[in-house]
């Protein structure tokens, strides 16, 4: 992930404003499929509810209108129902189904750290309002998400999960209009 994280900020210094910058809050929820069924917390058939929560970070080139089709990077940091941590990341396509609700799909690697130390692979497919901002490099997004994970060292769990992500900057921009209400105005 430092590797990643290393490549995309050299990577967006000389990429004009045909990058595009986001970052989310992912919240969902889905299912564990254990290949141990006697493992803690499991039904009888070896899956385990989980809740999925985490940020993401992505970087996307190569987009000058809502009708490019963009190829790109993410980071995240995960976590399924607060048992682990997981960061991953990979390469992200971006491609404009519908002028403000691109498709993206997403593959890449995480590692997980928990009592196991477990690693592997996954996809995501992404959904919702993603729309090039011409003014700035930062886009703001919300949209639907489902992924696969596949342990491939330590256990060989399968995750399968689906819900939202939200854009740090709806959440944030409440609190900094607060901030700005409480303050009052510029003594300039």
């Amino acid at each position: 992930m430092l590797v990643l994280g290393c490549l995309v900020l050299p990577a967006t210094a000389w990429a004009d404003a045909e990058t595009e910058i986001t970052t989310g809050l992912v919240l969902g929820g889905g299912a564990v499929l254990h290949d141990d069924p006697d493992v803690q917390g499991a039904d009888h058939d070896g899956t385990r509810g989980v809740f999925r929560f985490g940020v993401v970070g992505e970087v996307v080139f190569l987009r000058e209108t809502n009708r490019d089709v963009g190829l790109g990077l993410y980071v995240e940091l995960m976590t399924s129902s607060f048992r682990d941590v997981q960061p991953g990341g990979g390469l992200e396509l971006l491609i404009p189904v519908h002028r403000w609700a691109p498709l993206k799909i997403s593959a890449g690697a995480h590692y997980d750290y928990d009592d196991e130390h477990a690693g592997g692979f996954g996809g995501r497919l992404w959904w919702g309002a993603h729309v090039h901002n011409h003014f700035a490099i930062y886009n703001t997004t919300l949209g639907f998400w489902v992924e696969v994970r596949a342990n491939v060292w330590g256990n060989r769990d399968i995750l399968i999960a689906g819900g939202v992500e939200i854009d740090l900057t709806i959440l944030t921009t409440p609190w900094m209009w607060f901030g700005s209400w409480v303050r009052g105005p510029s003594r300039q």
